[in-house]
């Protein structure tokens, strides 16, 4: 009689991909790495044609099979259609007001965007919901239906910003298939602010107690689908850096005796240019005493408002962080649709370098709060147009303006002041400490990589089926 093996059996998965800063979240970070060795992955990508994918999705190295699968692009209309008038429909409290004005904001045409909030009053929202659903059961997605017949998968994973091709399609296919189906949200406002699955999935694993709380309210899940799981991107902040601040400092010029602020761009359109102007006519008037600014863009924002000259500027207390130069030159040169995609161990050596961090709406300033770094949330009220004001409003960005422990600056001359303050604060433990615990309500700590913990989770849903 043969010995029973103690290997467990390898889930069939099935992982929907739909746009690059998913893959590089999930895939290039590695976390996916465990599941892909432990488990039969199979990856479903859109064919090379849609622009979510920036790169050929044949040239991304998953290290496991992968099966295109074009969209069903009469039923996407619907979807977004009925999603779009659904954030515009009005619902009591400011939360909701913020994310209808940012709606509206982002409907560039003024026709469109009366004819949705008429068909977001009461009782034609209702009709017109009622439509949009009789329309999708008549649209059949045969070719969903086939693959999963041809894969025979135990899970249906869907990494998302839970705004996306595949979402909603993933939960109905999962429903008649009667295949647990398992979303893992991609950044902090994805249950607030996007949200367009129409259905529940069977598990969403959320970062934290925020989006817990948010998928409960804002998407209508059970409260018992919802898993607090961390991010997957930021496990990399588990690992030491792997340059020193010295050799880091020194690749970009900078004393190490120094006191280094990082300044990270947002994605919005701030005036990062002029911010930097300030801060270096600061230093250099002794203002900022014994200081350098080491200036990150962010990877899709620009470098903001100004953005193209801040690469050939004669800074004499800036520098710019070296892997985003090439960005840089490109934004100067005047090319168009860009993205870049720095790797996350290069984040994590500068934040580790700096001593203190200013930043715009950007996600990087949970990643430096999460080190204990003292960070500024800047909100400068200057800024052209309403996109910053809009985001401001947003309720994920709320619960971090109401942490005291990380002051806001709502006006540039306010800025030098504040950063004084806060490269004051570098080494203080104490508050280091309560920032870390302010980062724990936004991000679930655990002991246990993120990949291994989702192996686990993957083997316990298929095992319950």
């Amino acid at each position: 009689m043969q010995p029973e093996s103690s290997t467990p059996p390898r889930p069939r998965v099935l992982v929907f991909l739909e746009s690059d800063i998913v893959v590089r979240h999930f895939i290039d970070s590695g976390v996916f790495a465990e599941a892909i060795e432990c488990c039969d992955v199979c990856f479903v990508v859109p064919p090379r044609i849609e622009r979510r994918f920036v790169r050929t999705p044949n040239a991304v190295d998953y290290g496991a099979r992968h099966r295109e699968l074009a969209p069903p692009r009469r039923r996407l209309f619907w979807w977004r259609t009925l999603f779009q008038v659904d954030q515009v429909r009005w619902r009591p409290g400011a939360d909701h007001a913020a994310l209808r004005r940012m709606r509206s904001y982002q409907i560039a045409s003024r026709r469109v965007r009366w004819m949705y909030r008429v068909l977001a009053l009461p009782g034609i929202f209702q009709v017109f919901r009622a439509w949009a659903l009789m329309r999708l059961r008549v649209l059949p997605f045969d070719a969903l239906d086939t693959l999963i017949a041809e894969e025979q998968p135990d899970v249906l994973l869907h990494p998302t910003v839970l705004d996306g091709i595949y979402v909603n399609e993933v939960v109905e296919a999962a429903a008649r298939h009667g295949i647990p189906s398992v979303f893992i949200m991609n950044s902090w406002d994805n249950p607030s602010t996007k949200r367009s699955v129409i259905g529940q999935p069977d598990r969403l694993l959320v970062w934290g107690s925020q989006t817990r709380e948010h998928a409960v309210r804002y998407m209508n899940i059970d409260r018992d689908r919802v898993v607090s799981f961390g991010a997957a991107q930021f496990d990399v902040y588990r690992e030491p850096p792997r340059r020193t601040r010295t050799e880091l400092l020194h690749e970009h010029g900078i004393d190490t005796a120094k006191r280094v602020l990082l300044y990270a761009g947002a994605s919005k359109a701030v005036d990062e240019y002029a911010d930097l102007c300030l801060l270096d006519e600061a230093i250099e008037r002794g203002d900022l005493a014994n200081t350098a600014v080491l200036y990150r863009p962010h990877p899709w924002g620009r470098g903001g408002v100004g953005g193209g000259r801040i690469v050939d500027h004669p800074w004499r207390h800036v520098s710019v962080e070296n892997t985003m130069l090439d960005y840089l030159v490109k934004v100067r040169d005047g090319e168009k649709d860009l993205r870049a995609f720095p790797d996350y161990h290069n984040t994590v050596d500068v934040l580790q370098a700096a001593d203190a961090l200013v930043s715009p709406l950007s996600t990087i300033i949970l990643e430096a709060v999460m080190l204990g770094k003292a960070s500024i949330c800047y909100l400068p009220q200057d800024t052209p147009g309403d996109t910053l004001g809009n985001q401001a409003g947003l309720t994920h960005f709320r619960e971090l303006f109401q942490a005291e422990a990380i002051p806001k600056v709502h006006r540039r001359e306010d800025l030098v002041a504040a950063a004084e303050q806060a490269l004051t604060r570098a080494g203080d433990a104490d508050h280091a400490a309560l920032l870390k615990s302010v980062a724990a309500y936004f991000i679930s700590p655990f002991d246990e990589p993120y990949g291994e913990r989702l192996v686990k989770f993957l083997r316990m849903v298929a095992d319950d089926t």
